[in-house]
């Protein structure tokens, strides 16, 4: 989990950050994801980007937690009716699956990278 400098960041640069990482996970396997691409994006000193997480693999696993939150969100807020069998409340969460998949494509791509392809 990223350090409390991490918290202390304006929103829009603790934005960018993240929006930056995605794209480099959502684009390159986890051994080939690069921090120093990430800090030359986004104009900051590598040193700095250990100010704000341990390693790589705290960043690509606080991202998965990201995806996780966001999904619960979305899982809280479908109405699922008590009477529904075990194939409608699937169909409810297969639907709140491609909701997120099409609300946050590129975080989606990290996620099914650590569940389908790699796991650092």
């Amino acid at each position: 989990m990223p350090k409390e400098t991490f918290f202390n960041l304006p929103d829009d640069k603790r934005e960018r950050l993240l929006q930056i990482a995605i794209n480099e996970f959502a684009d390159n396997d986890y051994q080939n994801a690069s921090i120093s691409r990430i800090v030359k994006e986004m104009g900051i000193a590598k040193g700095s980007f250990y100010q704000y997480f341990e390693d790589k693999k705290d960043l690509f696993m606080y991202l998965i937690d990201l995806s996780l939150q966001e999904k619960q969100q979305l899982l809280g807020k479908i109405d699922i009716p008590a009477e529904a069998n075990m194939f409608e409340m699937l169909r409810f969460v297969f639907q709140m699956q491609v909701k997120f998949d099409f609300e946050h494509p590129r975080l989606s791509e990290v996620g099914y990278r650590a569940i389908y392809r790699e796991v650092p």
